[in-house]
C-alpha cells in the first residue's frame, strides 16, 4: 500500500461524488481512509484517516444511506476516542507531548456525532475547548497536525456547500477555542444545505 494509492482513491471518490454516485463515493472514501490507516502510523496519519472518513459520512448522508453513515461515524468516533486516550498518555522519546493536539480528537468525535445525527455533539466540542485551554489556547491560524486536519474537515463542508470562502478564512482568526465555537455555529447549517441541495460541489483538485 502506498500514500499515492490513497490519493488515487480519494480522487476517485471525489469524482464519483461530483457525478452524484454518492453511495459508491462513500465506499471509496472508506477504502481511502483504510489505506491511510494501513500505510502510515502517527497522529498526522490518524487525523487524515478521520478526515477522509468524515467525507464518507457526508456522501452516505447525500445517498440517504443512514445505516452506512452511522457505521462510518461510529468507526470514526471509536478511532478518535482511542487516539485521544493515547494523547493523554505520558510522553515518550518517540512520542513527545503536544498538548494542544489532544483537543483535535475530541473535535473529530463532535464532527462524527454531528454528521450522523448522534447525541453528544456539544459535549465533545466542549471537551475539545477544554483541552485547548489546558494547552494555553494557541492561535488557530498556526495549527498543525491533527488540528489542521480537523480544520480541513470544516473547509470541505464549506466548499461542498458552495458558500462564501471567507468562512474558511474567518474560522481561524482567533484562538483555538474561538475556532471550535466558530465551527459549531456554522458546520451544522452548511451540512444541512449540502443535503438539501443533493450536490457535491467540491472541485476535483
Amino acid at each position: 500500500m502506498t500514500s499515492g494509492h490513497r490519493w488515487e482513491l480519494e480522487e476517485e471518490a471525489t469524482a464519483l461524488a461530483r457525478e452524484g454516485d454518492f453511495g459508491s463515493a462513500g465506499d471509496t472514501f472508506v477504502k481511502a481512509s483504510f489505506e491511510e490507516a494501513g500505510d502510515w502510523f502517527g497522529s498526522n496519519s490518524w487525523a487524515m484517516e478521520l478526515r477522509i472518513l468524515f467525507k464518507a459520512c457526508l456522501c452516505y448522508r447525500l445517498a440517504k444511506q443512514s445505516r452506512q453513515c452511522e457505521f462510518a461515524a461510529w468507526l470514526g468516533i471509536d478511532l478518535a476516542e482511542e487516539y485521544a486516550e493515547r494523547a493523554e498518555a505520558p510522553p515518550t522519546p518517540s512520542h513527545p507531548p503536544d498538548r494542544a493536539q489532544r483537543g483535535a480528537w475530541h473535535e473529530f468525535v463532535g464532527d462524527f456525532r454531528l454528521i450522523a445525527g448522534l447525541d453528544g455533539v456539544t459535549d465533545a466540542y466542549e471537551q475539545a475547548k477544554d483541552r485547548y485551554e489546558q494547552a494555553g489556547n494557541p492561535t488557530a491560524h498556526y495549527a498543525e497536525g491533527p488540528i489542521m486536519s480537523s480544520q480541513a474537515t470544516f473547509s470541505t463542508v464549506v466548499l461542498v456547500a458552495d458558500v462564501d470562502y471567507n468562512y474558511i478564512r474567518e474560522s481561524t482568526q482567533g484562538q483555538l477555542t474561538d475556532w471550535v465555537e466558530y465551527k459549531q455555529e456554522y458546520i451544522g447549517q452548511f451540512i444541512d444545505q449540502i443535503i438539501a441541495s443533493g450536490e457535491w460541489k467540491l472541485p476535483e483538485k
